[in-house]
């Protein structure tokens, strides 16, 4: 239906003007390598996507070992070591670090402390500015104030990737 569809368009459109997103980075990089590898091009797809609708305002949090060289490093070394395997560490390590770092340049990328849980920065931050959290995390486990079960639900973008497109849910509405 057009009338349908021009509503769905012009939400967006106004939505993009003002809305903040949070982009669950290793969520977001998991799910483009299909849950065997940490594909860093994931998150600079969805970031592409959402520019390309309009989207000014978005952030990407991701522990901070994450964008250091030596972290990655030191898991290569134990592989060759036989004290870790292949598979396991391509989950854990990003496949690109120079592009995190540029995007971490760019304003995009926000490191949170190594030892903290970075679902709770893109929450709290998300739930702070009036935003949503592009994910499919459901964060069932969130104990932040004053966050409930109904905002999590209005504000949790799930997505998918086709190949190299991201597709955010087509049901998604900005409330």
């Amino acid at each position: 239906d057009a009338k349908d569809t021009g509503t769905a368009a012009e939400a967006v459109a106004e939505a993009s003007n003002k809305s903040l997103l949070v982009l669950d980075l290793p969520n977001i990089c998991l799910r483009h390598g299909n849950h065997k590898r940490f594909s860093c091009e994931g998150v600079q797809l969805a970031i592409d996507h959402f520019r390309k609708k309009g989207f000014t305002r978005m952030v990407a949090f991701l522990p901070e070992y994450l964008l250091d060289y030596d972290h990655a490093s030191k898991h290569r070394h134990l592989i060759r070591l036989g004290l870790e395997t292949e598979k396991k560490v391509k989950t854990k390590l990003p496949d690109n670090i120079s592009l995190l770092l540029s995007l971490k340049e760019e304003g995009y990328v926000i490191p949170t402390p190594a030892q903290d849980y970075d679902d709770s920065y893109c929450i709290e931050y998300a739930h702070k500015h009036g935003g949503f959290v592009v994910t499919n995390d459901r964060y069932r486990d969130c104990m932040i104030e004053g966050v409930t079960k109904a905002w999590l639900r209005e504000h949790l973008m799930t997505f998918t990737f086709v190949n190299d497109e991201f597709l955010p849910n087509p049901d998604f509405t900005f409330r």
